[in-house]
């Protein structure tokens, strides 16, 4: 069942909230599933509510423990955003710990003021009524068990939030809740593999002293690329991650031939030419959220096909590989080799201008020739 399907089946509250409530939700849900990682979610649910169920203001705040009790703001939009400028707002006994937020954070608990006249609304009020706020919720958002923080909502009408609508609010924060947690996990998880790849990094250029370096510098070239095409973070760390191991398959290459000083003859071209293979196969066992076995097991295939091990043509490339492809060649050519001194960079940008859309994707050159010019990379 999807969680759209979750959320919806068989709750007859959802039958009775209006139409921004429901606009608002599914948006949201649908924010739920996409997200990438905490920061998209939150701004991406208080969009919903703003967008799609036509309030003035949404933001989500996350209560500090380190004893000052306040908030860190995490979320915000709306065109009443100007409204948390500056605010003070705290989850204290002190006045200001007495509104919406401080009380649903205190007591675990939504709490809704429905008019600005409330007098527990006092310390903003005139803030309210400069940005046509009339009525306010505040939702405590739990995430393993805890009280993370709050999630509030501003109208521009009195009495807004009924006992239906809430309800539906705080079943649906109940989601977001598990939404942070499954994304604070995936951070963990991901740490996690970010120093599996370095470790396996390491190992290699322990063997190999003259790729030190080269991996990682690949990976910072490789970053700032996709950067340029404007992928998203999840594709940079992707990208980032890929390029630190794309080399790793040289663990199966005889450490003589790594470190031979003289040109290499056929023999030994092919057998090197075996680590891309290796890579993929070594890497093919982790189960990674971005295809990176299958990016290093590319890494030496070209637009034209003139690549290798598997003669890949154009799109069968993908474009995670096609930027790596560049970074890997420039940072290779600008490195000192067993076998020569590093190149200078007219013979690197004669390289990509002759390879341009022809062994080389055409928009990552451009992208990697901005970086280049910006003084973004030192070869």
């Amino acid at each position: 069942m999807s969680l759209n399907e979750t959320i919806l089946n068989g709750d007859a509250l959802w039958r009775n909230i209006s139409e921004p409530e429901w606009r608002a939700v599914m948006a949201s849900t649908n924010a739920l599933v996409d997200a990438r990682n905490e920061t998209d979610l939150l701004k991406d649910i208080c969009d919903a509510a703003v967008n799609a169920g036509g309030y003035l203001l949404a933001w989500y705040a996350r209560a500090l423990q380190d004893g000052s009790y306040g908030f860190e703001i995490l979320a915000v939009t709306g065109p009443a955003k100007g409204y948390v400028d500056g605010i003070i707002v705290t989850w204290d006994d002190e006045i200001t710990g007495q509104g919406p937020a401080g009380q649903a954070v205190r007591s675990g608990r939504p709490v809704v003021v429905s008019d600005r006249a409330d007098p527990l609304y006092a310390p903003w009020a005139g803030r309210a009524e400069k940005y046509g706020i009339k009525s306010t919720v505040a939702i405590p958002v739990y995430v393993k068990g805890n009280v993370d923080g709050f999630l509030a909502i501003y109208s521009d009408a009195e009495d807004s939030f009924d006992s239906v609508g809430l309800s539906v609010l705080e079943t649906f924060c109940q989601k977001v809740g598990v939404g942070i947690e499954r994304l604070q996990s995936n951070v963990m998880v991901n740490e996690a593999l970010e120093g599996t790849i370095r470790v396996l990094a390491a190992a290699l250029e322990a063997r190999d002293p003259y790729t030190a370096g080269h991996q990682s510098a690949v990976a910072d070239l490789a970053g700032l690329i996709g950067t340029k095409l404007e992928l998203s973070d999840f594709d940079l760390q992707g990208i980032r991650l890929a390029a630190i191991v794309h080399d790793i398959g040289k663990i199966g290459v005889p450490t003589e031939l790594l470190v031979k000083p003289s040109t290499l003859r056929e023999v030994e071209i092919q057998l090197l030419h075996e680590h891309a293979r290796i890579g993929e196969e070594i890497l093919s066992k982790v189960n990674f959220p971005w295809p990176i076995a299958q990016i290093v097991g590319q890494h030496h295939e070209r637009l034209d096909g003139s690549g290798y091990p598997k003669g890949l043509r154009g799109d069968a490339i993908m474009l995670y590989t096609r930027i790596i492809v560049v970074a890997d060649i420039v940072e290779a050519m600008g490195r000192t080799r067993p076998y020569r001194t590093g190149l200078g960079i007219d013979v690197v940008l004669a390289e990509l201008a002759k390879g341009r859309g022809v062994v080389y994707d055409a928009d990552v050159v451009d992208a990697c020739l901005q970086v280049l010019d910006e003084g973004l990379f030192k070869l």
